[in-house]
């Protein structure tokens, strides 16, 4: 089963959903990434990290606490 992570909820794919007002949607301004898991671990945990904050500015997103990652 493939499992999404939105807005702080990890939950089956097919049960996230969006709202029509989120940014992404209108103006693509939105940086994402996906990770591989297995057997509880993450596949290249830090590698993701490091490109989604290199994703965040380039695209000039305010998003100063990175303490969660």
């Amino acid at each position: 089963m493939d499992y999404a992570f939105y807005n702080g909820k990890i939950a089956p794919y097919d049960e996230i959903t969006l709202p029509l007002s989120d940014r992404s949607i209108f103006f693509a301004d939105g940086v994402y990434e996906c990770l591989i898991g297995k057997d509880g671990a993450l596949y290249q945990w830090d590698e993701h990290i490091e490109r989604l904050k290199r994703g965040i500015a380039f695209a000039r997103l305010d998003f100063s606490d990175f303490s969660a990652l």
